[in-house]
């Protein structure tokens, strides 16, 4: 091989080296942009928490706006008699707000009276009205 093609070869390889780190440089920013883009969008779906009492709800750091937590004994929240309550993040300002409560999922509804026979139309598409206060 002359010498002057080895030169044109060796100008070649370093053009295609160049253009192909540049290549390179360019997927890997735009990758990197993916990236982040993704992460912004698993960050803005909000969460859901899950737990035991309003002290380890209180206890939760880095809820979005949104983010929601379900208290299995809300007890110590003073508007819950007893039972579980929803709860969304609202920002420092507001803090946790209260959405739903479950207190009636926990009763005991037991029938204390039942008459023997059902008057007609009861048991044919009618209700029964059955007393679960306390």
């Amino acid at each position: 091989m002359a010498e002057d093609d080895m030169e044109s070869l060796a100008q070649a390889v370093n053009e295609f080296a160049y253009r192909a780190g540049q290549e390179f440089v360019t997927m890997r920013s735009e990758v990197a942009a993916a990236v982040q883009l993704l992460n912004q969008a698993v960050n803005s779906v909000p969460r859901m928490y899950i737990v035991a009492d309003i002290s380890a709800r209180d206890a939760i750091s880095g809820a979005n706006e949104g983010d929601q937590c379900q208290v299995k004994d809300a007890s110590a929240d003073p508007t819950v008699d007893g039972g579980s309550a929803i709860y969304v993040w609202s920002g420092a300002a507001a803090g946790w707000v209260k959405v739903s409560e479950s207190e009636s999922m926990d009763r005991d509804m037991t029938v204390s009276s039942m008459p023997e026979s059902m008057p007609d139309g009861l048991t044919d598409g009618g209700r029964l009205v059955v007393d679960i206060s306390e």
